[in-house]
């Protein structure tokens, strides 16, 4: 029964057992990631877990060029070289050594701008900066091999650890920003140690000489990819920055727990999107494979989506009165506001990922200019008259608009353009 309903929907069965494997994965992951930002609203005040959310949005909007383009070329290039051991280490040590030297320049640079700017960009946010670069380095390798079971063991050892910690703290009633912060970082090391010790044998690792020609290569891709997620990452979270300038930490408090309960809804688009540009590179350019393989996972993207919609829809009002505190109770609009946003966000990403496999990211981030055009100017609308719901509507037009634009561009090329 469940063979032919797959095979009716076009969808090749072994497919889905990669998928709902990394799925369940990414499910566990994400249910720890919620489970520890829910005990860290427990141990800090409102004002405290919106300092906390605007330091780690500042973080990443810092360290995006060595989250952001330089791992997707690690991905990418050692993805490319499968089944020949020596390019593929050649190129995990030339992504990873020129990612490593991005990620000290971008931490300098935070180490100076928050010295110049101590209230508009946090200090905690440099050292946020390192564990989003160490994580997404490590992250962008695993994908690049294709080891379904080392990917699905790192992020969730990483998560469970950090639930272990934050429970550690709130026992021995250790409050304050600085214990979260130990307690979201010192994991990073167990999940490295766990990751590096399961699924098949990973590449050895083996030095070259710096190449020139690899570096030219990578940098052609990883530019546009970093100008691609540097919109996208703007689309996405310019929304915390604009909060708290307009409104105060406590509304970015309930704005970012709305945003971390709606993103339930990517945790299978989450699993589609890891496999997506690896295997989009794997297939050479062929516009035929691209496309049948877009399409299935498209159709998985949206079915799960509309599923876990529907359940946050029901549940949300429930989740809020049982596991938060009275206030978050604020919540509860942004949420209903942000799912159909999160939905095409997720689908957007499937799409950009696409691309990014196919070597073309630029177009992405064609699609995303017209995103952070529309988010700016229904912030500035929208936030002095309805506050952070002005904010959640901003985000989810935003959202829908790019995902429409990057679906009308991929059907065209790689359907009309064979």
């Amino acid at each position: 029964m469940y063979r032919k309903l797959l095979k009716k929907l076009d969808i090749d069965p072994n497919y889905v057992k990669s998928i709902s494997t990394i799925a369940i994965g990414n499910i566990s992951a994400q249910a720890f990631r919620f489970l520890f930002w829910l005990v860290v609203i427990w141990i800090v005040t409102p004002p405290e877990y919106g300092y906390i959310r605007y330091s780690l949005t500042i973080a990443n909007f810092l360290a995006l060029p060595a989250i952001s383009g330089f791992p997707s070329a690690i991905t990418k290039f050692i993805s490319e070289h499968t089944g020949n051991k020596e390019r593929m280490q050649f190129y995990a040590f030339q992504t990873i050594f020129l990612d490593s030297l991005i990620m000290i320049f971008v931490v300098c640079i935070g180490i100076i701008f928050s010295g110049m700017f101590p209230k508009d960009i946090p200090l905690l946010s440099v050292y946020i900066m390192v564990i989003l670069g160490l994580y997404s380095m490590y992250y962008a390798y695993v994908r690049g091999l294709m080891d379904v079971k080392r990917i699905v063991m790192f992020g969730v050892s990483v998560n469970i650890s950090r639930v272990i910690f934050v429970f550690i703290l709130y026992y021995f009633n250790l409050h304050g920003i600085l214990w979260v912060m130990f307690a979201y970082s010192f994991p990073l090391a167990i999940g490295l140690l766990i990751g590096n010790v399961s699924g098949k044998k990973a590449l050895s690792f083996k030095r070259f000489a710096p190449d020139h020609g690899a570096f030219k290569r990578m940098l052609t891709f990883a530019l546009p990819g970093i100008v691609s997620a540097s919109m996208w990452m703007f689309v996405g979270r310019i929304d915390v920055v604009f909060i708290k300038v307009y409104l105060n930490l406590s509304e970015v408090a309930y704005y970012s727990l709305g945003k971390t309960l709606s993103s339930i809804i990517g945790f299978v688009t989450g699993a589609v999107i890891v496999l997506q540009m690896p295997k989009i590179s794997s297939f050479r350019e062929n516009k035929k494979k691209i496309y049948n393989y877009t399409k299935k996972s498209l159709k998985i993207g949206f079915l799960a989506s509309l599923l876990l919609a529907f359940t946050l829809y029901v549940s949300a009002p429930f989740i809020l009165k049982w596991f938060f505190p009275p206030e978050y109770m604020a919540s509860l609009i942004l949420i209903y506001i942000l799912i159909p946003g999160v939905v095409f966000s997720g689908l957007f990403a499937i799409l950009g990922a696409t691309w990014a496999g196919y070597g073309k990211p630029i177009e992405e981030a064609k699609a995303v200019f017209f995103g952070v055009i529309s988010i700016l100017f229904l912030n500035f609308l929208l936030i002095p008259s309805y506050g952070a719901v002005g904010s959640a509507i901003a985000f989810t037009v935003s959202q829908t608009l790019i995902f429409l634009l990057l679906y009308y561009r991929s059907i065209r090329y790689f359907i009309y353009n064979k």
